[in-house]
């Protein structure tokens, strides 16, 4: 591994490339306390990216943008996968993202920078983030010899190239993280769902996951298991013999008594209730 340290400054807001290596091994490494900005980028092959107590899981092309400063552990899956890992701190001498995103037109992306603390991922163009990161690496490689003016002006191409494929791909916009979401939901109800299990299934945060659902939907994420359980249970009670008590593990309750206060709480009566009243209905329009 090849990597080069810079003292990082205090300033907020502007940040300097401070770390580049190439990790073709299992390797594990804790990022500076200064850290504004980590990237594990998966250029070849696959790998399983564990943040603590949060799992990802990367191939070619995928990468995952990180503000927290916690270890990190990447697991290569064979000898064939390789992953860059990139580190920036805050340095008063470094360049300002937001300024730099902003005068590109891309403005939604700088707001990364000054957000909380979260994970993202998603798919990027790869050939063109690696010849960055290729010309990164061989800059730094020289060590004292580097142009300084050089690596700001790579390092401020690589953050529009970044923002390019967020852009373009779409999967770090709060929206599509939602619509991804109520898929997982819906494709899983009678599995044992819970909010980290749809973060690790999207590739984000569990934390960052519940402030977009909460925003956009103003239910959080439990209140949607919830509600979509109750509802596919009416279906199944207006449309089988099952027993109620069967309905509610097939919608992923692992108590009658719970299937009925989630059921009353979201439909208004109890299940027993609902199917009759609509054997009732049945029966009078016949």
């Amino acid at each position: 591994m090849n990597a080069v340290a810079i003292d990082p400054g205090t300033q907020a807001g502007r940040i300097k490339l401070t770390t580049l290596f190439s990790v073709s091994e299992t390797d594990a490494y804790t990022p500076s306390k200064h850290s504004a900005l980590v990237m594990i980028y998966c250029c070849k092959g696959s790998a399983i990216v564990n943040i603590e107590c949060d799992s990802y899981s990367l191939t070619a092309g995928w990468l995952i943008l990180s503000r927290i400063g916690k270890k990190h552990m990447v697991m290569l899956r064979d000898t064939r996968s390789q992953c860059y890992i990139l580190e920036s701190c805050y340095a008063s001498d470094g360049i300002d993202p937001k300024s730099t995103l902003d005068a590109a037109s891309y403005s939604p992306f700088a707001l990364l920078f000054t957000s909380f603390d979260l994970f993202i991922r998603f798919d990027t163009e790869e050939n063109r983030i690696l010849l960055t990161l290729n010309e990164l690496g061989n800059e730094f490689s020289r060590n004292k010899t580097s142009n300084k003016r050089l690596l700001e002006l790579l390092f401020e191409v690589f953050l529009i190239k970044l923002a390019r494929a967020v852009q373009v791909h779409g999967r770090a916009s709060g929206s599509s993280y939602v619509a991804e979401a109520k898929k997982y939901i819906r494709d899983n109800l009678a599995n044992n769902i819970t909010v980290q299990s749809v973060a690790e299934h999207i590739g984000i945060h569990r934390s960052y996951l519940m402030r977009v659902f909460r925003q956009q939907t103003q239910k959080t994420v439990n209140q949607y298991i919830n509600r979509m359980r109750a509802t596919q249970a009416t279906v199944l009670l207006t449309n089988s013999d099952i027993s109620i008590t069967e309905i509610a593990f097939h919608v992923g309750f692992n108590s009658r008594q719970n299937f009925y206060l989630v059921f009353e709480k979201y439909i208004g009566s109890s299940p027993s209730e609902y199917r009759a009243s609509y054997y009732a209905k049945v029966s009078e329009g016949e």
